[in-house]
């Protein structure tokens, strides 16, 4: 007994032993790394002020980078490539491009922070875009978020269809940022997105990221798609992103079908709805019609149709309202107010 005591007390310091040798090899590593990357930011802004300014070759300055420098330098770059575009951020990318595959063991390290650090440096200096194809499909979703964001920020077709195509495993993210990331993509996203947008077998978060972010690229084919799907009886996510669609591109000739959803159950759908009508060209239908819905039980849904009538332009019917008993009263003058009508 005494000498399995003995034993494991031993076996229990040697472990806290190597676990603060372990710490310390870490904290020496860390300290090492810091100083490395001061000792490179030295001796390189200069450089990369040079550089950006055009008074530097970018392959004769490149000789000038030692082998155990690089990574630190590409890290350095990078910081330039976030604060600068066009014409600067292309001598960067002349000037990095070659020292790029030395950024091969982060890409792959085990760790998915420092595959996702290195990847974004990877993408930002025009790395191959097969590399960050692949990436969409590593374990980690910070990973795979990052190649997306830098896929779309390239804006090339083929890679943007990429991530177009893996929509589906990036559902915990927020749509609004995927939305934002994928209409960063410009014009050559607009064919995928269309598509999934129209993809019944799509999940709600897909197909409504796809509609919000074609509202963003303000694609005006997305409009008869918009419609069709509202046609449809889509979830409430699909339905007031493409109601979003129709209040920002639509037109009269898209009112029947906003007209509708006035009367949904959902009071989501009947607000946005609202909002959509009076982006529209409105007629005396829609106006009568937002006219009921300004007594709507739903307190955003009444302000919605307020706000719609407001928006075009009849502040006649928002004063008629204003000065009645009605439920809605109270969010005509709020909209009056807000237009500085009197």
């Amino acid at each position: 007994m005494l000498t399995a005591i003995l034993i494991l007390t031993l076996a229990m310091l040697a472990m806290n032993v190597a676990l603060a040798l372990s710490i310390l090899g870490i904290r020496v590593r860390a300290r090492h790394a810091a100083a490395r990357g001061q000792d490179v930011g030295r001796r390189w802004r200069p450089r990369m002020h040079d550089l950006l300014a055009g008074e530097a070759d970018p392959e004769r300055l490149r000789l000038l980078a030692r082998r155990a420098d690089r990574c630190d330098l590409l890290e350095l770059v990078a910081d330039y490539g976030h604060r600068v575009d066009g014409i600067e951020l292309r001598r960067l990318r002349e000037f990095s491009r070659p020292l790029l595959p030395h950024l091969g063991p982060r890409l792959r390290s085990r760790h998915p922070e420092e595959r996702a650090s290195a990847l974004q440096t990877f993408g930002l200096l025009g790395g191959d875009a097969q590399v960050l194809i692949d990436a969409l499909d590593d374990p980690s979703p910070l990973v795979a978020m990052v190649a997306a964001s830098s896929l779309c920020a390239a804006g090339e077709p083929g890679p943007v269809a990429a991530v177009i195509a893996r929509l589906d495993r990036f559902e915990l993210w927020s749509p609004g940022y995927l939305s934002a990331m994928l209409a960063d993509g410009g014009a050559p996203a607009a064919d995928g997105l269309r598509e999934r947008l129209a993809d019944e077998g799509a999940t709600p978060l897909v197909r409504s990221v796809a509609a919000d972010a074609l509202r963003l690229l303000r694609d005006p084919a997305s409009v008869p798609v918009a419609a069709r799907v509202l046609e449809g009886s889509p979830d409430r996510e699909t339905a007031a992103a493409c109601l979003r669609v129709l209040e920002a591109m639509g037109t009269g000739g898209d009112a029947p079908t906003v007209r509708r959803y006035l009367d949904d159950s959902d009071f989501v759908l009947r607000a946005r709805a609202a909002a959509a009508l009076g982006a529209l060209e409105t007629g005396d239908r829609d106006v009568a019609a937002l006219d009921g819905a300004i007594d709507d039980e739903s307190p955003w849904v009444a302000l919605h149709a307020a706000q719609a009538l407001s928006r075009a332009g009849r502040h006649d019917v928002l004063r008629a309202v204003a000065a009645s008993l009605r439920p809605g009263a109270a969010a005509a003058r709020e909209a009056l107010g807000r237009a500085g009508a009197p």
